[in-house]
């Protein structure tokens, strides 16, 4: 980019950017005067003046001889910036009232590692109440920040793993999974279900099918409080805790 067409980038044609920066180096100026100055032709160069005007980046007086003035390099920069900060908030909104899509129950085959946990992580951004996990520790620990972010918005995170782990803001429980078995339920809408290894093929299926989701909502949620009760059994723990157990289970169904 040369100082010539500084502007193009803004939305200014190449004649107007170089009439402007012409005109910051020789102000004022006719408008005849810019076209020797630059080397157009004069209609075009009257033209592109009249537009310059318009966008704020130049001064014409009021008379017969018409002056142009280029107006300050910072005073430009502050309009063009405001500017485009107003048609971004229009499109945003624009782009929002345009409506949702109709939801889309496919069922999906995921068949990577990488995608899969990719998947876990944007489900977990689009919680809005509740996210159950199962999955081996160190899926457990790839997601940990989704699922520390999920937390920090006040989504309920239960998570069933093979090794003691903690997550703020969400209840760890651990059981042995030798096969490696996946599954994410969020708010009860979507699943991802399958497994998932570091050494060997991955293979998942995603869906938003509620009915499917609810199904694995159930069973995780048991699985869940099943690891809670025998993790509890174990350490020979009181029957008041036991019984908290079981009532986590409840609020889960």
């Amino acid at each position: 980019m040369t100082g010539s067409d500084a502007l193009v980038p803004f939305g200014f044609t190449a004649l107007e950017s170089e009439i402007y920066v012409f005109l910051l180096g020789e102000s004022p100026a006719t408008g005849y005067r810019v076209a020797q100055g630059i080397n157009k032709p004069a209609a075009n160069t009257y033209k592109a003046i009249q537009t310059l005007q318009s966008k704020g980046a130049i001064l014409v007086e009021e008379g017969s001889s018409r002056f142009c003035r280029a107006v300050p390099i910072e005073e430009l920069m502050g309009r063009l910036q405001k500017d485009f900060e107003a048609r971004r908030v229009q499109t945003v909104k624009a782009l929002k009232s345009a409506g949702r899509p109709q939801e889309d129950e496919r069922l999906y085959h995921l068949k990577s590692r990488d995608q899969i946990l990719n998947r876990a992580r944007e489900m977990l951004a689009e919680a809005t109440s509740e996210a159950l996990i199962q999955m081996p520790a160190f899926g457990v620990h790839a997601i940990e920040g989704a699922i520390e972010k999920a937390a920090d918005r006040g989504i309920e995170v239960f998570v069933l793993t093979t090794e003691s782990i903690i997550i703020e803001g969400a209840e760890v429980a651990v059981a042995e999974d030798p096969a490696g078995l996946l599954c994410v339920v969020i708010d009860g809408t979507q699943t991802l279900a399958g497994k998932i290894s570091q050494d060997e093929e991955s293979d998942a299926l995603w869906t938003r099918y509620p009915t499917l989701a609810q199904i694995h909502h159930g069973a995780l949620s048991a699985e869940i409080t099943l690891a809670n009760v025998s993790g509890l059994l174990a350490a020979d723990e009181k029957r008041s805790r036991i019984q908290k157990a079981v009532d986590a289970r409840r609020r889960l169904t």
